[in-house]
């Protein structure tokens, strides 16, 4: 099993979603979609993980994939989602 986050923050709304994957399973449990408003995501995306991976009690040593959506976005938003 692995834990997924995935982040989208290439519109004028993002998201970010926690999931679990089992290898050799077509299906993904999604535990949480996270809607991100407003635009300003640089302030919101690492509240909002740290949030999302407590309430399911996990912290960031626990994730094993991480997705990200690939568009136009600002700048904060593609830097901060690129980097390892």
């Amino acid at each position: 099993m692995k834990l997924l986050l995935a982040v989208d923050t290439s519109g004028k709304n993002g998201s970010l979603a926690l999931a679990r994957v089992t290898a050799g399973e077509r299906a993904v449990d999604v535990l949480e979609v996270v809607p991100l408003t407003g635009g300003a995501f640089s302030a919101q995306l690492v509240p909002q993980i740290a949030a999302v991976l407590e309430r399911h009690g996990h912290t960031k040593n626990d994730l094993g994939a991480f997705a990200v959506a690939n568009g136009p976005g600002s700048f904060t938003g593609c830097a901060w989602a690129w980097l390892p």
